[in-house]
């Protein structure tokens, strides 16, 4: 578990805490044959499966600051952090403070320059398995994000919120130095 300090874990009890240090582990045998996730344990790749059978999971546990619901205790701990501004995990290189261990796990791969997630079909790595996912799609030529007005499809969730903005006008990029807005983003070198 090098490259953080967990202040809190938030459990006492032993075996979630051996289950939690799990999920740390580079060692992660339990694929996703749908997207390459990566599993310490076989039961979190069967919870992950669910997701792309459109299973949902049940949100048992409540926010009682904004209402976001949650399949675990866990989750809905780490999400009150947001509200508190609670940040006990700690980056070892450089002392910089996060709220969830995913945000650390992103950020110690800067620091590292690990790339452990390999596309199949060239020599590029990515740092985090939803950059594989939607770089496979150039290969694969999958779009996944359809337009529900013209039916124009998408690789990524983005370009088809930048599109869906020529249907409806919207201009949410205005510039603070003059009156331009417009729906992509002004750099202000436009004459």
């Amino acid at each position: 578990m090098d490259g953080y300090v967990i202040k809190t874990i938030g459990s006492e009890d032993r075996q979630l805490l051996k289950r939690h240090i799990k999920t740390h582990m580079m060692y992660k045998p339990y694929i996703c044959q749908k997207c390459g996730n990566g599993y310490a344990e076989s039961h979190s790749l069967t919870k992950h499966m669910k997701t792309h059978m459109g299973i949902p999971r049940e949100k048992k546990h409540f926010c009682d600051e904004c209402g976001q619901g949650f399949s675990e205790p866990y989750y809905l701990r780490v999400h009150k952090r947001k509200h508190t501004g609670e940040r006990p995990l700690v980056c070892t290189t450089c002392q910089k403070s996060f709220a969830d261990p995913r945000s650390l796990k992103v950020h110690n791969m800067a620091h590292s320059r690990e790339k452990p997630y390999k596309c199949h079909y060239c020599p590029k790595g990515f740092s985090q398995s939803v950059n594989l996912t939607k770089h496979i799609r150039v290969h694969t030529g999958e779009k996944p994000y359809a337009c529900t007005i013209c039916d124009k499809r998408f690789t990524q969730s983005s370009s088809l919120d930048k599109h869906n903005r020529t249907h409806t006008g919207e201009k949410p990029f205005a510039c603070s130095s003059c009156p331009k807005s417009d729906n992509a983003g002004h750099t202000g070198t436009e004459a």
